[in-house]
């Protein structure tokens, strides 16, 4: 199996706060799209694996770190890695925008 690319996202205009830039709860959002679409690409898609199976992953914890603000029409890639065999993190990263693209904007760990 290749390995999983990530999830290209554009932040849209529903996206920004009052400051202009992504609002602090999309990162989660967009962190979750990634969750689905990482495992789906390993052979377990989420909403199957609930329907078929009644178990899925929970999220106990989440932590974000802000790093650099992203705004509107920034390009993001939306990754996931495992940390543990019952921690996962995921990242944003700003791969292109009108500014020089910068690395990740938020990071997210989470527990099963």
């Amino acid at each position: 199996m290749l390995p999983w690319p990530g999830l290209p996202v554009t932040v849209m205009s529903t996206h920004i706060d009052m400051f202009g830039h992504v609002n602090h709860t999309r990162y989660l959002e967009y962190m979750e799209w990634a969750r689905f679409a990482w495992a789906a690409h390993l052979g377990m898609p989420l909403p199957e694996l609930v329907r078929d199976e009644g178990i899925g992953p929970a999220i106990i914890r989440a932590t974000l770190s802000f790093r650099r603000e992203c705004r509107l029409g920034d390009e993001l890639l939306v990754t996931v890695r495992v940390v543990s065999a019952a921690a996962a993190s995921a990242g944003c990263t700003r791969t292109s925008s009108t500014a020089t693209p910068r690395s990740a904007c938020a990071t997210r760990s989470w527990r099963s």
